[in-house]
């Protein structure tokens, strides 16, 4: 008797809680769902937010370099901020704005690296280096071992460079083009030797910098950036009045 008893009230229990399950489940199940659809729109939003900053970077940059073709025979090495689109600063500030909310929103995900490289780009190209330069320097800080560290030391001696801290760019682009020289990545080697050439054009040793613009196009696989090189050479033999010299140069130049 005792046994069937229990298995009574077993059952009596069973059924209370299956009723009761019954009853709030929806709420349960509601709650879960919710979460799962909320946690969904935020990858979402994250993933888009990142994709389209991205995009809107690269036609930024590329309506900023069409402007700089447009100008193209300035110097080189001058301190003036960049002259940009107005179309391109609105889309740079848009960059910012995306970015800034991954750093806010999602502070460890693994975009924080590209996230930080875009908002320092972006502050460059709208000429405020300052900010620009805390940026790679936050990145190389937090991230040294990041795919992205080479290419942010590049651009964080670029910031250097507009900052007048010529000294600090020549020590941060020798070692960029160290490492890019170790790990043969050619593209950023030609860029260090080409900041360098335009550190030491502004700091005056011109022979150091018509040897930096010649490694860089002795490296480079690309003819717009060895014409642009020859063409910083050819201005320097200008400048010194070294007229056979520039015409040399602007001979091989028409040559490529």
């Amino acid at each position: 008797m005792k046994k069937y008893t229990s298995f009574v009230q077993l059952c009596l229990i069973g059924l209370i809680l299956v009723t009761a399950f019954f009853f709030n489940g929806c709420s349960v199940f509601s709650s879960i769902g919710s979460s799962i659809s909320l946690g969904y729109e935020n990858m979402v939003s994250y993933f888009n937010g990142y994709y389209n900053a991205t995009n809107l970077f690269s036609e930024a940059e590329d309506e900023i370099n069409t402007a700089a073709l447009a100008a193209r025979g300035k110097e080189p090495a001058s301190t003036q901020p960049i002259q940009i689109p107005g179309t391109a600063k609105q889309k740079l500030g848009q960059v910012i704005d995306k970015c800034s909310n991954i750093l806010a929103f999602h502070p460890t995900s693994s975009l924080v690296d590209n996230a930080l490289l875009l908002i320092g780009k972006s502050f460059y190209y709208q000429a405020d280096y300052l900010k620009a330069e805390r940026k790679f320097a936050e990145l190389l800080a937090q991230f040294p071992n990041s795919a992205l560290a080479l290419e942010a030391q590049i651009w964080y001696a670029r910031s250097t460079e507009k900052l007048g801290k010529l000294e600090e760019g020549v020590r941060l682009s020798q070692a960029a083009g160290t490492t890019a020289q170790a790990i043969g990545d050619r593209d950023s080697e030609t860029q260090a030797h080409l900041l360098l050439g335009i550190l030491y054009r502004r700091m005056n040793p011109t022979e150091k910098s018509i040897a930096e613009y010649e490694k860089a196009v002795s490296i480079s696989r690309d003819d717009d950036v060895r014409g642009n090189a020859q063409i910083s050479m050819g201005d320097i033999f200008f400048e010194d009045k070294q007229y056979k010299k520039e015409e040399e140069v602007y001979l091989r130049t028409a040559d490529n």
